[in-house]
């Protein structure tokens, strides 16, 4: 039963990168609690600083500190492999020698120099590889941004080379910009610090125009963990220019499946026995000559720990190779760098640390109400992260595309889709005994990744 769960959730994975909405599939009745929103608030949101040149009177945070010592390492390492591409069949594990969990880049490792810094770019997670860009004027700079996607936020010279990245702390380099407060219309980041590649805002927004408890804060770093990755080094393919700006895309998606706990002889569904049942990679990459196949190299204890071949999928007009798999241990991916031989290029990911994922995910924790025949009436849920704490969270901003997938005594009923985080409850539409039934919660976080939640009741 838990395999047919697992099977539709996903015929869903990649396939929301492509579209954004789904046909041809049931919609449940929906009870929504209103939103309250002003029909003032605008669209953008200004968003401003200045870059100097040092942190007065402070230390280099740790981030800092290992970015400007392990990026002279990793520049290193990106030109001997780009020398060697020619033999990338038989070298890709050299790129995976050591693997440092804080993505560098290739472009430089010097501090930066605001006088060097010309203009500030803006661009945002999966597969769009449109930008915004303002001048930097006596390092000082201002930008229009939409309040509806997260962003990246780094630093050009004026021939478009990398300098930097804004880094907001516990490893977030993004801003959630449709979690910004109605009625901020600037974020003054003040000064921005210059330590490596590393920029650190006087000002942080997270916590104050950013508002954020401190469980959504720990779901925001694993959600941004991918895009930050690069944020921090925009330049995939290694060739000195930012993807982006070649009207390159290259990312990941993730998929994790999770047997999130059960329903006993109450009706409310109860955290146990939280583990990952499955993983699912998959490498977009947006080209025009898509490969027949890539081969992956990956870190020790991944399953491209030996260089596997991965055949192309079609979804929508990338370039898609996945590889779905359940880990003994029930362990995330692990971290380190993901090799890429995709026609002549290397293309190297950087897959962050994954280790406080079971417990910084986002539950949708179930509640079944009945009919009197014992059939299901109503599925509830409350949020709350996978810490075990009883404090609910709030996922605005964090988390969309929220599916309920029911499988009882062997049979798969279609999907409800959920349409906003603000429902949270749907009457079931299908006749469905509570009796043997596995109900599947799953969402994608606003950065592109997908979590399935499994919570199964046994017969009575």
């Amino acid at each position: 039963m838990k395999k047919i769960i697992l099977l539709v959730l996903l015929s869903f994975f990649c396939f929301f990168t492509s579209v954004n909405t789904v046909t041809g599939i049931d919609r449940a009745t929906s009870k929504k609690t209103p939103l309250t929103v002003t029909n003032t608030v605008s669209t953008s949101v200004n968003i401003k600083g200045k870059l100097v040149s040092k942190k007065p009177n402070k230390s280099l945070p740790l981030p800092g500190i290992l970015e400007l010592l392990l990026s002279k390492f990793y520049h290193q390492q990106k030109l001997v492999i780009s020398k060697l591409k020619p033999f990338a069949n038989f070298l890709l594990p050299i790129s995976n020698v050591f693997h440092h969990s804080i993505p560098t880049s290739s472009f430089q490792t010097s501090s930066l120099d605001p006088n060097q810094a010309s203009k500030v770019l803006i661009f945002y997670p999966g597969r769009t590889t449109s930008y915004l860009t303002a001048n930097i004027v006596d390092g000082s700079f201002s930008i229009e941004v939409s309040r509806s996607n997260p962003i990246g936020m780094i630093f050009v010279d004026t021939s478009n080379k990398f300098l930097g990245y804004l880094y907001l702390k516990n490893n977030i380099a993004s801003l959630p910009m449709s979690r910004v407060k109605a009625e901020v219309a600037t974020i003054d980041l003040g000064e921005l610090f210059l330590s490596g590649l590393v920029v650190e805002p006087e000002n942080n927004p997270l916590g104050t125009e950013i508002p954020l408890t401190e469980d959504e804060r720990k779901a925001l770093e694993q959600f941004n963990g991918f895009f930050a990755s690069i944020v921090k080094n925009p330049d995939i393919d290694g060739n000195g220019v930012i993807d982006f700006l070649e009207d390159k895309r290259y990312f990941t998606q993730i998929i994790y499946h999770f047997n999130s706990g059960k329903f006993g002889s109450d009706l409310t569904a109860s955290v146990d026995g939280f583990e990952i049942m499955r993983n699912f990679i998959c490498f977009f990459l947006s080209d025009s000559n898509c490969a027949d196949s890539i081969i992956v190299s990956g870190p020790p204890g991944s399953p491209f720990s030996t260089p596997r071949i991965l055949d192309r999928q079609f979804y929508g007009t990338y370039c898609s190779y996945s590889y779905a798999y359940s880990p003994d241990d029930h362990s995330p991916l692990p971290e380190g760098a993901y090799t890429v031989n995709f026609n002549t290029d290397i293309l190297t990911f950087q897959i962050p640390d994954q280790s406080p994922l079971l417990s910084s995910v986002i539950l949708l924790v179930p509640t079944v109400t009945l009919n009197e025949d014992r059939t299901i009436k109503t599925i509830k849920w409350v949020y709350r992260l996978a810490n075990g704490s009883d404090d609910t969270v709030d996922p605005t901003s964090l988390i969309k595309d929220i599916l309920i997938n029911i499988t009882s005594s062997g049979t798969a009923f279609p999907t409800i889709i959920i349409p906003s985080t603000s429902t949270t409850e749907v009457e079931v539409p299908y006749n469905i005994p509570w009796d043997e039934v596995h109900i599947s919660t799953s969402y994608t976080s606003v950065y592109g990744d997908i979590y399935g939640l499994g919570w199964q009741k046994n017969k009575d």
